[in-house]
């Protein structure tokens, strides 16, 4: 993306659309300190990194109400995963003409990612009651998550060398083997093994409106019993 994005800016900055007068525009041309979009190239991921945490800020405690006070888990579920499936099917398009598109779709990937996390969560919290054994499955988790990264980029870095392919080539490679394996996981997942689960617990007052605060309001009592009965767990 990046790259895409300094082609993008340079591109613009010669063609007359850098945001610069005329005593600048040329030096900023040579230098590489064109814009695209109002931004500099190296400011892409700074920026999608702001966007992804400012609207999972935003929605997450309303995933979490709607895993919380509602029969709809396995359909949050569902949807998330559905959407994050179609998001790399449409990123294996990366190309000079579809760089900010994919951009954009980082920040809902990342927005839909904590969504299925919601679920994911709620799920595998109700596989023991005891403490010990909840331990060693998260932690056995944790194990599968960290062989399937390694996984991943090795085959993704073996298939970039034996093609020869550039950068953009590798992102498409990447996306590709992304596509499939989380088509494949995710429709398997939901179709034989996560189940419809009734609701945690009611909602204090009922109403969408309430459903979306509900949210808040519990990070706001955790924030406070922390605050004044936790004292090392301030810091974290």
């Amino acid at each position: 993306l990046l790259k895409l994005a300094a082609v993008a800016a340079t591109s613009n900055c010669y063609a007359g659309g850098a945001d610069y007068d005329d005593d600048h525009s040329e030096a900023e041309c040579i230098n590489g300190g064109g814009r695209i979009y109002g931004m500099r190239p190296t400011s892409l991921l700074t920026n999608i990194g702001v966007f992804s945490g400012l609207f999972s800020a935003i929605l997450t405690p309303f995933f979490g109400s709607i895993v919380d006070h509602t029969p709809h888990r396995k359909a949050l579920g569902q949807g998330s995963a559905l959407l994050l499936s179609l998001i790399k099917g449409i990123e294996i398009c990366l190309s000079q003409s579809t760089w900010f598109v994919v951009s954009v779709l980082q920040v809902l990937n990342f927005v839909l990612w904590n969504a299925y996390l919601c679920v994911a969560y709620a799920y595998t919290a109700e596989l023991s009651m005891v403490p010990n054994e909840q331990t060693e499955y998260n932690s056995r988790f944790q194990l599968i998550l960290y062989l399937t990264m390694l996984s991943f980029t090795f085959v993704v870095m073996t298939s970039s060398a034996v093609l020869q392919t550039d950068d953009v080539g590798t992102a498409r490679i990447s996306q590709t083997v992304a596509f499939a394996v989380c088509t494949s996981v995710f429709g398997l997942s939901f179709r034989h093994f996560f189940r419809p689960r009734p609701a945690l617990r009611t909602c204090p007052t009922p109403g969408k409106t309430q459903l979306f605060r509900s949210g808040f309001q519990k990070l706001s009592f955790t924030f406070s019993h922390i605050w004044r009965h936790w004292y090392a767990l301030r810091y974290f």
